[in-house]
């Protein structure tokens, strides 16, 4: 940005950030960052780049399973766990490692790729590594990889987060039901009624004193 031609004043200064919660462009990675920490396995770049090798994974096992396809034979238990391994072990030097081929390849999907031939390069899986990704598209695993992602945080975070909320929301009605004054205002006739163990009670009275509904408030 050049403020020069109003105000004379140069703003091209160029400033090399580290990330902090100043820095941050969103909120979620700055000053709210520890609210939303259980999230980061599910929601950050690491998470989507394990999901994308997740569905990679599972959609070779899928072509293995499947005997119109025999030029993937199928896979032995053993092989199979191995195979499992690579995902469920997936840590975040392996997403370094995808990262790194991205830079090369500049696409984040076939990085991923990559990645898994490279990982069964080395077993007796080298054979059917080109197999990887075959008949899918980026769309495919990206959206897939999303899908998982939202379901995890959902089942391992979010809900558990509502179900807290729920418990203690329901503990704070028990503990100040009795306590608090429950009051519904006729705004029309301007007056109020008070008391009552439920808040409809002091409606109901209004209602049997004249009032309309449509002028409660409480």
């Amino acid at each position: 940005l050049d403020g020069t031609a109003n105000t004379g004043v140069t703003l091209t200064e160029n400033f090399a950030m580290k990330l902090s919660p100043l820095t941050a462009l969103s909120p979620l990675d700055g000053r709210y960052c520890g609210k939303v920490d259980g999230l980061r396995p599910w929601f950050s770049e690491f998470g989507l780049i394990r999901h994308r090798v997740t569905v990679e994974i599972l959609w070779l096992i899928a072509l293995a399973e499947d005997p119109a396809i025999p030029e993937v034979p199928a896979f032995s238990a053993t092989t199979a766990v191995q195979l499992k391994n690579v995902m469920q072990g997936f840590s975040e030097a392996d997403a370094d490692e995808v990262k790194a081929i991205e830079a090369r390849t500049n696409h984040d999907v076939k990085a991923v790729e990559y990645f898994i031939k490279m990982k069964l390069a080395g077993s007796s899986l080298k054979d059917i590594s080109e197999w990887t990704h075959f008949a899918l598209t980026s769309e495919d695993v990206n959206s897939i990889a999303q899908a998982f992602g939202l379901r995890s945080a959902l089942q391992s975070e979010i809900l558990p987060a509502l179900e807290n909320l729920r418990t203690s929301l329901d503990a704070l009605a028990k503990e100040w039901h009795i306590s608090l004054v429950k009051g519904v205002a006729d705004i029309s006739r301007a007056v109020v009624a008070l008391g009552g163990e439920w808040h409809i009670d002091a409606n109901n009275r209004l209602i049997e004193d004249g009032s309309e509904q449509k002028n409660l408030w409480g």
